[in-house]
């Protein structure tokens, strides 16, 4: 199922779930007050139905099962969050190194 969320909903929601960052870390990332990112969060959850951070990352995790490739054995996951030069680095399931701002 599919959101309607904005562009600024959408990387706030791929911090808190891929990043596991809090409202503050994704704060000082995007330079905005931990109280909007707060306020973000909560329309986040209820655009989605989620009633928590967990029921909102199962949501996600969930809606993006399709993307996972089914015949490649699943890696014991592992995330990493890299502070280099006041960025945020994540490090996803496959070791892939993406920017997340």
């Amino acid at each position: 199922m599919k959101y309607l969320l904005t562009k600024r909903q959408l990387e706030i929601r791929y911090l808190f779930v891929e990043c596991a960052m809090t409202a503050k870390q994704i704060a000082y990332e995007l330079t905005i007050a931990v109280d909007t990112v707060n306020n973000h969060l909560k329309r986040i959850r209820a655009l989605m139905g989620a009633v928590s951070g967990m029921d909102l990352a199962n949501k996600y995790y969930n809606e993006n099962y399709h993307l996972i490739k089914k015949d490649e054995p699943t890696p014991a996951p592992v995330l990493m969050v890299v502070h280099r030069k006041a960025k945020v680095v994540c490090v996803d399931f496959n070791s892939k190194i993406r920017k997340a701002a």
